[in-house]
């Protein structure tokens, strides 16, 4: 700077005067020296930020505030297949970073803003010399490159990344579906918050609960033993999955919470875990819809299948037991009772506790059994459902955890009695399963479906 100021002077001096300076000789080849110098040490450091570019993996893209392109490297000629002579000069919005996508209009208008100070990191959609478009990750920065203001952008190819992440979501996902087909929705939550919030151990996990009054239902094929010494394994395995995976639908249209099978009993809890006050009306249209669903069953299959079902309604202890095949289950002596409703009624018929009448007496037409011998608490009275004719329509109702496909909350809905497939979900229909199982399907067919 000193320099150039002491050149401009001599502008105005006289050359007799100029002659008179002593060593103005040698401070002029000192002037042209220094010149010389500081262009060989610019053209030095522009050589060097060129190697360090070109041996950088990330695509880089320096562009001027009119968006032309100044520099593009190895890289960026990889990730987009233009070479540099191609788009050196070029708007990038015309070639790299199209500007006709929704995600980059916004995002190029802030590329290119006055705030030369700017740095931020975000996801891009690049476009390749053969219009293929992918995400990319850029990084911005507004820079002073060989003295003017540019913008460089720093882009890595995320694609892959992306895809990895997917999959990882997708089995995350499957392993929380398979995780709600174990365990009842707010006892898997409870669960992965209790793991996020311990030291790992499993063993250290508990989940217990208290519920003050639930109804518990119990269901058996009649006569299951003898039937089952006389038929195949596959054709054995093949009728349980079937009329359990209708009940299984059924569950989840009404709100019910299956427990589990043991063998070829069926047991479920309506109030648990997620309490709410008609538990038992809901559990009575559930045993209503399973009785109908498996005369539809029979009539499609020409099967001759009968169930006993047993409610009774009171306190329960639930929780999540064992860490491995973990299960939540319930205990108490209201699911000895209803265990003992089941056991002791008739084929085809409901039996239900006095505890059950009390909460449904005057909803449901009952018919008194007296009082019946049960194992391990002596003589109780209990009450039989009686059939309700076909032509009557009967009101529904249906517990909060309900399917979205079928009611979502206890407000009662009225049907008709001859048409018990309308409380089934609208994804999953007894006459379209049943149908598919006829005696001229062959085994393995049904296995597959």
């Amino acid at each position: 700077m000193e320099t150039e100021k002491m050149f401009k002077m001599f502008l105005f001096l006289p050359l007799p005067e100029l002659i008179k300076i002593p060593n103005l000789k040698q401070f002029i080849e000192t002037g042209r020296s220094y010149e010389r110098r500081s262009e060989k040490t610019f053209k030095d450091q522009k050589q060097q930020t060129k190697s360090i570019l070109d041996a950088c993996g990330d695509a880089v893209i320096v562009c001027n505030e009119d968006r032309a392109i100044e520099i593009f490297n190895p890289a960026a000629e990889k990730l987009t297949g233009f070479t540099a002579e191609e788009v050196l000069r070029q708007d990038v919005t015309d070639c790299i970073i199209p500007n006709g996508v929704v995600h980059n209009t916004g995002l190029i208008r802030e590329l290119f803003s006055s705030d030369t100070d700017k740095k931020f990191n975000s996801e891009v959609t690049i476009q390749t010399k053969t219009k293929e478009q992918f995400t990319a990750l850029m990084s911005v920065s507004h820079t002073s490159f060989y003295n003017r203001n540019c913008v460089t952008l720093f882009i890595r190819d995320i694609s892959e990344m992306k895809q990895r992440q997917d999959a990882l979501i997708h089995q995350q996902h499957r392993a929380e579906q398979l995780l709600l087909n174990i365990l009842p929705k707010t006892v898997a939550e409870e669960l992965n918050s209790q793991q996020s919030e311990g030291d790992g151990n499993k063993k250290n996990y508990l989940i217990a609960h208290h519920f003050d009054e639930v109804t518990i239902l119990f269901a058996d094929i009649v006569g299951f033993t003898s039937m089952s010494s006389s038929m195949k394994p596959e054709e054995l395995v093949l009728m349980l999955n079937s009329v359990f995976t209708l009940w299984d639908h059924l569950c989840d249209s009404f709100g019910v919470e299956k427990i589990k099978t043991i063998g070829d009993c069926f047991m479920a809890v309506s109030g648990a875990p997620v309490p709410f006050p008609e538990h038992a009306d809901v559990m009575m249209d559930f045993a209503i819809s399973m009785l109908d669903s498996l005369e539809m069953f029979n009539s499609t299959v020409n099967n001759k299948l009968s169930i006993r079902i047993g409610m009774n309604t009171g306190s329960v202890v639930a929780g999540v037991i064992g860490w491995k095949k973990i299960a939540w289950d319930i205990w108490g002596d209201c699911v000895n009772v209803a265990s003992r409703m089941e056991h002791t009624g008739f084929p085809g018929h409901i039996q239900i506790s006095e505890s059950t009448y009390e909460k449904l007496k005057g909803k449901y037409p009952f018919e008194s059994r007296g009082k019946v011998n049960i194992a391990g608490k002596g003589e109780m009275p209990t009450w039989l459902l009686k059939p309700t004719p076909s032509d009557k329509p009967r009101v529904v109702h249906k517990g909060p955890t309900a399917c979205k496909e079928g009611a979502t909350s206890t407000e009662p809905s009225s049907i008709s009695n001859n048409t018990p497939n309308a409380t089934m979900p609208q994804s999953f229909s007894v006459l379209s399963m049943a149908s598919t199982i006829s005696r001229d399907v062959t085994v393995e067919e049904l296995l597959g479906m």
